[in-house]
């Protein structure tokens, strides 16, 4: 009889190890499909569960002091957010419209794991691979104001710069008789919609055989080297037209002159020296960008995607009107 109740003994044992061993295996079990989770999900997948949850955009904008054109963008922007309830983070270079700071503010974006980076385009060096990383890693890249040649994104929402130089060569033909030595100031070769916009100017005047451009001058966007451009152009005897080709240009060109010069000026956005310039007489047409519509619709298209999964096309292209100051004499 004790026998059998030392065997009894042992079996119960052994059958508590083989439980206690059974709920060992079945703990780790637990912590290793606890372990799944953690794995990282694309961007794109991470909100499955409330699409409108923290919906995070950051928006990287070239110039913080600008106190027009990107501020009017920087407007929109954040209207669209309030309407839409998305979150959006502006950020800027601490020197305007540096590429090797926007590059960083990119990749600072990127991880973080942003849903989507809204950021103007730009041909440097550098600036396309960044913005493929961000894309490659599901975050989607909206372009606003300039698209890039490139790098072609899901989504460029801006001007049809193009069109804008061929308005700009039509309407100079119109008041200049068809004759004019154009001497042109840019802010950069990097930058594709001003190249655009010169390549628009270049096919308009070409089919006016006395319309030529002489020279053009790139400022990056210095106050300082515009001023210098416009001096060069007024005393050239040859050249009677100044075009600028971006809005820093109108600014620049109005701190400068308090009469009409002996050319005609056409010149890029309302700002509002370029406004008063047109007003008075000083500037002879002003191409005008719809900057806060150009915001305000990349929020829309991210409010689309958010809901639907895609964008509504791959451009959105706003509106341009061209204020003239008038009849020429």
């Amino acid at each position: 009889m004790p026998d059998l109740v030392k065997v009894t003994n042992m079996k119960q044992t052994n059958i508590k190890f083989i439980l206690y061993c059974l709920c060992l295996v079945l703990a780790f079990f637990q912590i290793s499909c606890n372990g799944k989770k953690e794995i990282p999900q694309s961007v794109s997948a991470r909100n499955e569960e409330n699409p409108f949850d923290q919906y995070r955009v950051s928006c990287i904008i070239p110039h913080k002091d600008d106190g027009s054109y990107w501020l009017g963008i920087v407007n929109g922007l954040m209207k669209g957010a309030q309407d839409f309830n998305i979150d959006v983070k502006m950020s800027y270079p601490s020197l305007n419209y540096d590429n090797d700071q926007m590059i960083d503010l990119v990749r600072m974006a990127t991880s973080a794991r942003v849903d989507a980076i809204v950021i103007p385009g730009s041909e440097s060096e550098g600036y396309q691979d960044i913005l493929q990383t961000a894309q490659d890693r599901g975050i989607p890249i909206v372009l606003v104001d300039t698209d890039m040649e490139t790098f072609k994104p899901p989504l460029y929402v801006g001007s049809d710069n193009f069109h804008a130089g061929e308005i700009i060569g039509e309407k100079l033909s119109s008041y200049s008789d068809q004759k004019a030595v154009i001497g042109v100031i840019s802010g950069g070769k990097e930058f594709y919609n001003l190249e655009q916009r010169l390549e628009g100017l270049k096919s308009a005047i070409s089919r006016y055989p006395q319309m030529r451009i002489k020279t053009v001058d790139y400022d990056r966007f210095d106050y300082l080297l515009i001023q210098n451009s416009y001096r060069k152009y007024i005393q050239d005897q040859e050249i009677d037209t100044i075009i600028c080709l971006e809005g820093t240009g109108a600014m620049a060109i109005s701190a400068l002159i308090d009469k009409k010069p002996p050319v005609n000026i056409i010149a890029f956005d309302d700002s509002k020296e370029g406004l008063e310039a047109i007003k008075t007489g000083l500037f002879d047409g002003l191409v005008v960008q719809d900057n806060y519509y150009m915001g305000y619709c990349a929020i829309i298209e991210l409010d689309n995607l958010r809901r639907t999964g895609e964008f509504s096309s791959d451009k959105v292209i706003t509106a341009l009107r061209y204020l003239d100051a008038g009849p020429k004499e």
